[in-house]
């Protein structure tokens, strides 16, 4: 049986879709954030999985998109 999709996960790929670039963030410690911007969710991938990190944390991705005038909503992709 084919599951149907969720209506949240239709959405989600509609924003990435929509992107029009994507972060890559890191936790550095205390609050601290290491944050890089790309263009491409492919660019985005190949950094995050060339990332060296000592403690494992694994680095996430969010989809940036322009939702009307100067407001930006951010998508968590992996």
């Amino acid at each position: 049986m084919i599951k149907k999709p969720h209506p949240c996960d239709q959405f989600d790929a509609g924003l990435i879709a929509r992107a029009h670039s994507f972060t890559v963030s890191i936790f550095q410690g205390r609050g601290v954030y290491e944050t890089k911007i790309f263009k491409a969710l492919e660019a985005a991938r190949r950094h995050r999985d060339g990332l060296r990190n000592p403690d494992r944390q694994r680095a996430m991705i969010h989809a940036i998109t322009t939702q009307g005038p100067n407001r930006e909503v951010s998508t968590f992709v992996e």
